[in-house]
């Protein structure tokens, strides 16, 4: 039987995938594993380090190291951020189309009355 040497792939999806489970399971366990959910799949560290050498490099330099790390954080902020502090702007829309009116609660928009004119 025959081996031969097959070079990592390096398809960037698969090492995005791959890099966000290792900060994961990096910040995972310097919570000493007490979170809520588990995201960290530990098979998926080696194939980090197979499949995406050049990412992993990226880890053994501490200031990409710490850029890395503040991307994660404020990734996971803003999609806090998002969740729980909804801007002015998508509450007024959530207010205006988030319902199901009944025929009273139906009204003619002005801002539209031009167009209407226009192509009656």
């Amino acid at each position: 039987m025959d081996f031969f040497y097959k070079p990592p792939m390096q398809r960037p999806d698969e090492c995005e995938a791959l890099e966000e489970n290792y900060i994961n399971c990096l910040v995972q366990k310097s919570l000493k594993d007490r979170v809520f959910t588990n995201k960290c799949v530990m098979d998926s560290i080696l194939w980090f380090h197979l499949e995406c050498p050049r990412h992993a490099q990226a880890f053994d330099d501490p200031s990409t190291f710490k850029l890395k790390f503040r991307d994660f954080f404020a990734h996971q902020k803003h999609d806090a951020q998002i969740l729980y502090e909804k801007p002015e702007h998508l509450e007024r829309l959530r207010k205006e189309y988030d319902t199901y009116p009944g025929p009273d609660a139906i009204h003619a928009r002005s801002e539209v009355g031009t167009f209407i004119s226009d192509f009656k």
